[in-house]
């Protein structure tokens, strides 16, 4: 390959290295690839970028399946990288003029990846340099409901460790209603429920029209089948319920 991507060492999206580290290499043939194949489609390549799969492995993939399977190419993401440059000498000029833009210019780019709202406020703040004190509150509060979505998941995820799965079965259950949305269906829809127990399980399936008609309270307790998530067992379906209270 003459020309190749490194989407592992970039010092932001990346930088195109050439030849390819031999690293890479030994990497890529351990795992039963070849450098001059590509990983997709197996046509012989002149060049063609490398990539991290979400597997771990590393794959080689060929312009043609770059286009096809709408990947970033090597010189879209080298031009990204180029602009994300660009952005960052004009913002760390505009904090170096002013206290406090740095602080707000540090807290956003620390923060950007967790909300793309913060996201846009950088990029204004890099366009007109400048953002509202109100945008700025609400870009604090944003990291605040992140950090407390976070801590809960965390907290629940312990929690599951010592939880029983769920059984195939029809029994009572009593928790609390975490969402109702209407579903569209060949039958003409319905509303579901996602319900969570107190011991951190997780159920989806119709709302009882009493439930609904009894003024749709936080707190739900019904009868019904329910059938286990092959993807997660801590999940479950239920169909027929009773409302109970």
């Amino acid at each position: 390959m003459n020309e190749s991507y490194d989407h592992i060492n970039g010092t932001y999206y990346g930088e195109a290295n050439d030849p390819l580290d031999f690293s890479y290499v030994d990497e890529l043939e351990s795992n039963g690839y070849n450098c001059d194949q590509c990983t997709h489609c197996g046509t012989h390549l002149k060049h063609g970028s490398v990539y991290r799969h979400t597997s771990g492995e590393l794959v080689v993939i060929g312009p043609t399946c770059v286009d096809r399977l709408q990947f970033d190419s090597c010189d879209e993401i080298q031009a990204l990288h180029i602009a994300n440059r660009l952005r960052l000498a004009r913002l760390r000029s505009l904090m170096k003029r002013s206290w406090r833009w740095k602080i707000v210019g540090d807290f956003l780019m620390e923060n950007e990846d967790k909300n793309h709202i913060i996201g846009d406020m950088l990029n204004k703040l890099n366009k007109y340099l400048r953002i509202s004190r109100k945008q700025i509150s609400f870009a604090r509060k944003l990291v605040r409901d992140e950090a407390g979505r976070e801590s809960r998941k965390a907290e629940r995820e312990a929690k599951l460790v010592n939880t029983p799965d769920w059984q195939d079965g029809r029994f009572e259950i009593e928790g609390e209603v975490l969402s109702c949305k209407w579903k569209d269906s060949d039958f003409g829809g319905g509303y579901k429920l996602l319900i969570e127990l107190e011991d951190s399980r997780r159920c989806w399936g119709s709302a009882p029209q009493k439930w609904i008609d009894a003024g749709e309270p936080k707190t739900i307790r019904i009868k019904a089948g329910f059938t286990p998530s092959r993807d997660d067992k801590k999940f479950a379906f239920y169909k027929r319920p009773t409302f109970i209270a």
